[in-house]
């Protein structure tokens, strides 16, 4: 059984292939495009547009990671291009996992901080910090705004 998540996904990518038009469409394979069609929210139906970028059109991290998905398999004209994504997906993965490892290394630093504060001075609430987890760089930006300049849709 599909959940409402993923039938609202495959609806945001079925309105961005409705937006691209049958050049796109054609590209990709018969039985992706009945994929989408068949397991999209009927009621949920949402309609994109060229002039506004996608960013400002709430569409969905997990519709546009498809969409990357199917740009990559199908839409890719040249290796160059295949390769600059495979480039931007592979600098996320160690970014996220650098963001994982330093979280995990910081609260346990953290922790063992915090502990000998309440040894040292139970009363002093003021010695315990609260750990900050910075997204500037999120991995799905990246492949967003390489999807959006290869659209040729702008952005903020």
């Amino acid at each position: 059984m599909i959940s409402v998540l993923d039938k609202k996904m495959y609806s945001e990518v079925y309105g961005v292939l409705n937006l691209l038009g049958d050049k796109y469409k054609k590209r990709i394979p018969h039985k992706l495009y009945e994929l989408i069609y068949n397991n999209r929210l009927e009621e949920y139906n949402p309609v994109y547009s060229m002039n506004i970028p996608l960013s400002e059109q709430n569409i969905s991290k997990r519709a546009v990671s498809f969409i990357c998905m199917i740009h990559y398999r199908y839409w890719c004209v040249s290796d160059k291009e295949k390769e600059m994504i495979n480039s931007v997906l592979l600098d996320n993965k160690k970014k996220q996992q650098e963001k994982y490892f330093n979280y995990f290394s910081k609260g346990k630093e953290q922790s063992v901080n915090l502990d000998k504060t309440k040894e040292d001075n139970r009363s002093d609430k003021n010695n315990q910090q609260l750990m900050v987890i910075s997204d500037a760089h999120k991995w799905y930006r990246k492949i967003y705004y390489k999807i959006l300049n290869v659209l040729k849709i702008k952005r903020k």
